[in-house]
C-alpha cells in the first residue's frame, strides 16, 4: 500500500475528533452565554477537550513520521 493511502485514515480520524472537540467547546461557550455558569465549571469541561485536541494532533504527527520512516507495519508482526 502506498504511503499516501496509509496516511488518509489517521488524518481523517484526527480531523473528525478535532471537529467534534471544537463543536463541544463551541456548544459549552454558547451555553454559558445563554445561562452563565461559574468559570471553574466551564474550565472543567473545556480544558480537557483542548487537551484531547492537542494530544490527538501530536499523536497524528508521530504516526505520520512512523509511516514516512517505514515503521507502519512493525506492530503487525506481533
Amino acid at each position: 500500500m502506498h504511503k499516501r493511502n496509509k496516511r488518509i485514515g489517521p488524518i481523517l480520524i484526527t480531523i473528525g475528533v478535532v471537529l467534534f472537540g471544537l463543536m463541544m467547546v463551541g456548544f459549552m461557550t454558547w451555553a454559558s452565554t445563554e445561562e452563565p455558569i461559574p468559570l471553574p465549571l466551564y474550565l472543567y469541561f473545556v480544558l480537557p477537550m483542548f487537551a484531547v485536541i492537542i494530544g490527538i494532533v501530536l499523536a497524528l504527527r508521530e504516526r505520520l513520521s512512523e509511516i514516512e520512516k517505514g515503521e507502519d507495519d512493525v506492530a503487525a508482526k506481533y
